[in-house]
């Protein structure tokens, strides 16, 4: 009889992992889970490369996936590190041209206690945006970047918010 009720708990046992394993995946797959693994899917099919081999060679301490907040597709991933001196590295898929007059400007944003910096205005080459941003200060605590639509009217505060990203303390795989 003993063999019996130890055989069923291990039955009921094996059951029960196999559901809570179940609920874990689904859990896992919904919310800003979700959103990060279709980002990090979206930008490996878009196929996000730095511009030159240089960008390549250099390892970057940080990074962060940027969502379109703007109900676009478009998307984009941000590098940073420090050695001696802080950069910056964004690039961006599938970010429309913006109309006569206007820009794409990136920003790093610190919660606590607030402080929003200008990284420049996002540069296009070879039919890609990019943004670079190179300072001798130790920016890191800044792990929040903004990529922005401006017109061209002279206001320096951040105007429209097309994509937003933590940046976190962790490489991308490649």
């Amino acid at each position: 009889m003993k063999k019996v009720y130890m055989v069923g708990s291990l039955v009921l046992g094996v059951f029960v992992f196999a559901g809570c394993c179940q609920i874990y995946d689904k859990c896992n797959e919904s919310g800003n889970t979700q959103l990060a693994n279709e980002v990090e899917t979206k930008t490996k099919e878009g196929n996000l490369t730095p511009l030159t081999a240089e960008y390549d060679v250099y390892v970057y301490q940080y990074f962060g996936n940027l969502l379109n907040v703007d109900n676009g597709d478009s998307l984009g991933q941000v590098r940073t590190a420090f050695d001696g001196s802080y950069k910056l590295y964004a690039t961006f898929e599938r970010l429309p041209d913006p109309g006569d007059g206007d820009f794409y400007e990136g920003w790093i944003v610190k919660k606590n206690p607030t402080s929003v910096l200008s990284t420049g205005k996002a540069e296009k080459v070879s039919g890609q945006y990019y943004n670079y941003y190179t300072n001798e200060k130790d920016l890191n605590d800044h792990d929040f970047y903004v990529l922005t639509l401006e017109p061209d009217d002279g206001d320096p505060a951040p105007a429209k918010h097309i994509l937003e990203g933590t940046i976190k303390g962790a490489r991308p795989s490649n």
